[in-house]
């Protein structure tokens, strides 16, 4: 039997394919410039952070559980146009507000029962990653879940 963890995972892979239907999943999210490029011209994926043990009820007990989603999108750098500068951020931005109604909303990733609920804790600023000499601008938005456990 595995933990509720593996649901919670299963669910967030789930709700990021039908969140991102047009964007590719990043295989390798923990090192984005170790992936191909072809997966970061307009990417997600989402990583797996350290966990707390929280307080709850006897016979039971909860872990806060830090889950990262990254976006990556290509930026074709022109040295005369910001408006390609600013197109590219406008549109992580909004990705990133598109998980954060999402998960916002846990009670809607069909497994209420496991998430008692979530978090928002921080969303990082535009950062940007080259692989060979494609660039790319990427964002994160990291939240707690705060998983029940039977004992």
């Amino acid at each position: 039997m595995s933990s509720k963890i593996t649901s919670v995972y299963d669910a967030i892979v789930d709700e990021l394919e039908s969140l991102y239907p047009n964007k590719t999943r990043i295989p390798y999210p923990y090192s984005l410039a170790d992936n191909n490029a072809r997966f970061l011209i307009d990417g997600y994926g989402f990583t797996i952070g350290p966990a707390s043990f929280e307080q709850f009820e006897f016979c039971n007990f909860m872990t806060s559980r830090e889950v990262t989603i990254v976006l990556t999108k290509e930026i074709f750098r022109t040295d005369s146009d910001a408006i390609t500068v600013d197109d590219v951020a406008k549109s992580l931005l909004e990705s990133v507000y598109d998980v954060q109604k999402l998960f916002y909303s846990y009670n809607e990733l069909n497994v209420p029962s496991d998430i008692a609920k979530v978090d928002i804790s921080s969303v990082s600023g535009m950062e940007q990653v080259l692989s060979g000499k494609q660039s790319f601008l990427t964002m994160s938005a990291s939240f707690n879940f705060f998983i029940l456990e039977n004992l």
